[in-house]
């Protein structure tokens, strides 16, 4: 029980064996720093020189799709995966194989947050050789089913921004290791897309606003910002955040209104209504050897409460990190294809994902309404 009388009905009898999987994967992750050492050494890398990962060094934003083959393979495993999701709405994760950044270039970049806002759809992604700053690639979303992109804004650090929202008027990226929020117009977004450059630096945020939680993941909805924390080897159980948006003497200010446990290793959430109801998702994930899963629930809130009533849940391929809706569909991003993740040997996963996947809202709903 949270603040503001906050639940989630359900039980969990699957976090002890989703516990044991988090644990070996994370054991995994450990070993693969060691094995995959040259990797990262190699990763960044004035622009022209190469790199010797994936024969690619053009010095331009990779934009193609990296793995088709094991992602049809993917398709094939995860039955639940195959039927939710829509090819002629998807779109290739940029920069997984190389990312330009001007004077260099990163083979390491790893996609964490995703959202869309009107006509742009938006990705946040940090290196992890941990020597470029982390970036958002903007993506036009005029036509769902040919999107291209537009520019790379290089953000002014090297955080994690694992999730990234949109509240009408401006973005907010998820701040993880400085337990904060970062604000940034839309109007600033927009500025560097009409630039025409192919990449934009950005100076500072607009604002830094303290949320107090460890800020895996974020998500807005109706003037709400939803602010997970997600479960990790030193937190025992994650968490939701609730906050209110509110104008301060010097600032935007959270209030918290509603907390919340959610299932273990959370990365995402997103929101859609679909004959009336409205419904929350959220997406977990436990390394690159687990799978990941959806979970659906019917969402009821107002001024004193918000409670989730789970309706079902989705077994996809490992990885799986932010989603976001849009219309008829709600998009999931994974990491899973990033190079430090698919290239280890002996380490990669097995099933990368290298698209931000299209899943149908109405087929969503018809595994347990099939009259719909």
């Amino acid at each position: 029980m949270g603040a503001g009388g906050s639940r989630v009905n359900g039980n969990r009898e699957c976090a002890v064996r989703r516990r044991i999987v988090y644990l070996l994967a994370a054991a995994g992750c450990f070993l693969a720093v060691f094995i995959g050492i040259r990797q990262v050494r190699t990763a960044t890398f004035p622009k022209g020189e190469a790199s010797g990962v994936d024969g690619y060094a053009d010095g331009e934003t990779s934009v193609s799709y990296r793995y088709d083959l094991a992602f049809t393979r993917a398709l094939l495993r995860y039955s639940d995966f195959r039927n939710l999701y829509r090819a002629d709405y998807s779109t290739a994760i940029p920069g997984l194989e190389n990312t330009d950044f001007g004077d260099s270039e990163s083979r390491q970049m790893v996609p964490q947050g995703l959202c869309i806002a009107g006509e742009y759809m938006l990705v946040t992604a940090y290196d992890k050789s941990r020597r470029e700053n982390s970036v958002i690639y903007v993506l036009s979303n005029r036509d769902a089913s040919s999107r291209e992109l537009l520019t790379t804004i290089v953000i002014p650090e090297k955080n994690h921004v694992g999730g990234i929202t949109w509240d009408g008027s401006s973005f907010w990226v998820a701040r993880s290791t400085t337990r904060s929020l970062g604000r940034i117009s839309g109007s600033r977004i927009e500025a560097a897309v009409q630039t025409g450059e192919e990449i934009c630096e950005l100076d500072c945020y607009d604002e830094e606003v303290a949320c107090g939680v460890t800020a895996s993941f974020v998500a807005c909805q109706d003037g709400r910002l939803w602010v997970g924390t997600s479960h990790s080897l030193f937190r025992d159980q994650g968490r939701l955040s609730v906050f209110l948006l509110q104008e301060g003497k010097s600032g935007t200010v959270l209030q918290r209104q509603f907390t919340m446990e959610i299932p273990d290793y959370a990365q995402g959430l997103s929101f859609f209504c679909e004959n009336g109801v409205q419904y929350l998702l959220l997406s977990a994930s436990a390394g690159r050897f687990g799978d990941s899963h959806l979970y659906l629930y019917e969402e009821e809130i107002n001024d004193e409460a918000v409670t989730l009533y789970p309706v079902a849940e989705y077994t996809l391929p490992p990885m799986a990190e932010e989603v976001a809706g849009d219309g008829a569909f709600t998009y999931c991003l994974f990491e899973s294809a990033a190079t430090c993740y698919s290239t280890a040997e002996g380490l990669a996963c097995p099933w990368p994902v290298d698209r931000i996947c299209a899943l149908s809202n109405r087929r969503l709903i018809q595994y347990f309404k099939p009259d719909l």
